[in-house]
């Protein structure tokens, strides 16, 4: 299984699903576009895509013990549980994200985040360097 796990409130990544999903108007300062790129204040999202969609269907029946076993992880710290799953897709693709609280603040001196979880048998873990992640300046996350 080819698993994507990427942090999906960075704003990086929001300017480039902003792309894909409302193209020309990408640039425009249309409600949604401005509502999608809003900056994220309560949660680190975390998403999980590229997952066999009876799995995603699992999570969504029944998602407390996937959030049990989700955390991010960092070095010297307690770790940050999640706090909600969404599970977002139809019959042909899925989503997993995860929300963490933003009450817990990561910050460049963490050096790294290893994002946690367990999707059914199966251990995820995708670490994130965070000095890869600045953007304009500030981590993107």
């Amino acid at each position: 299984m080819a698993l994507v796990v990427r942090w999906h409130s960075a704003l990086p990544i929001k300017q480039a699903l902003v792309k894909s999903r409302f193209g020309e108007e990408a640039g425009s300062p249309s409600a949604a576009v401005q509502e999608f790129l809003a900056p994220e204040t309560e949660y680190y999202i975390v998403a999980l895509s590229g997952l066999p969609v009876r799995m995603a269907a699992a999570v969504r029946a029944n998602p407390e013990p996937f959030k049990q076993h989700a955390f991010l992880n960092r070095k010297g710290k307690p770790p940050i549980p999640a706090r909600d799953v969404q599970v977002m897709g139809d019959q042909e693709w899925a989503e997993i994200r995860i929300l963490f609280p933003r009450s817990e603040p990561i910050t460049l001196a963490d050096k790294q985040v290893e994002v946690m979880a367990k999707l059914g048998r199966f251990d995820v873990k995708k670490t994130f360097k965070l000095k890869a992640m600045v953007f304009q300046g500030q981590p993107a996350l």
